[in-house]
């Protein structure tokens, strides 16, 4: 999802539509990843993480496959915007649910260590995506992330269960609380913020001059301060309290 910036450009020009017409479709997979994270936490509530990480990887895997063979933009609305998105949620949520049942203590530093990991990737592979793109096209750079995204399907069975299967479905009464009230409406509103620029922030350089290339170290630099600001918030989020950061 954090690299579909620098395929706006390649689809806008393949499927001669307009920039605003393909970020749908990176908007899409970003709200399928929260608006399904809901059922996702309850799967990991019932199954073991490693099932849940192993579907979302097969639909990663799958919608990136699939799409790289759209002969027309519409249906990757679908093979890109649902199944990734979808995909995307059922693999990261299972890292933060996880991670934090084995820490008491540090949990905050524990989370963000785990997740600072689609940091990471956010910094290493926009330049390379865009590298394979300048070099074999759109399409083979989306079956390469494929393959890239199937050979850490391993790392699925890393993560272990401490607290037993739930076998209730539902919030309870969490949802209206006024910390969980407050949280949700945070997402509703950071998600404008922090969603927008990568979509957006590699078309806006290239069109004031900068090469793709460059334009795509933009999305590392973002992803490097991610991973930094990740750990960072969960280290103080320890200890200051997580609803004060």
């Amino acid at each position: 999802m954090y690299t579909f910036g620098v395929f706006v450009l390649p689809l806008s020009e393949e499927f001669g539509v307009g920039r605003g017409t393909v970020s749908w479709i990176g908007s899409l997979a970003a709200g399928m990843n929260l608006l399904f994270a809901t059922l996702s936490g309850a799967l990991c509530d019932r199954l073991r993480f490693t099932v849940v990480i192993c579907c979302g990887a097969f639909l990663l895997v799958t919608g990136l496959i699939v799409s790289s063979f759209m002969p027309t933009l519409p249906p990757m609305f679908i093979t890109y915007g649902l199944v990734i998105g979808v995909g995307i949620s059922m693999s990261f949520i299972p890292a933060i649910g996880g991670v934090g049942q084995w820490f008491q203590k540090h949990r905050g530093l524990a989370v963000g260590v785990a997740v600072s990991g689609s940091g990471v990737g956010n910094f290493a592979l926009p330049p390379i995506a865009q590298v394979i793109i300048g070099r074999l096209g759109w399409r083979q750079a989306m079956r390469i992330l494929a393959a890239f995204v199937s050979l850490v399907i391993g790392a699925a069975f890393i993560i272990r269960r401490r607290v037993p299967v739930q076998r209730v479905w539902g919030l309870g009464g969490v949802y209206k609380t006024k910390p969980f009230i407050l949280l949700f409406l945070s997402g509703i509103f950071g998600g404008y913020g922090y969603l927008i620029p990568f979509v957006h922030i590699v078309p806006y350089a290239r069109d004031r001059g900068i090469d793709s290339v460059s334009a795509s170290f933009l999305l590392s630099i973002m992803g490097a301060a991610s991973t930094v600001g990740r750990i960072l918030l969960g280290l103080l989020a320890d200890k200051w309290g997580r609803l004060n950061v």
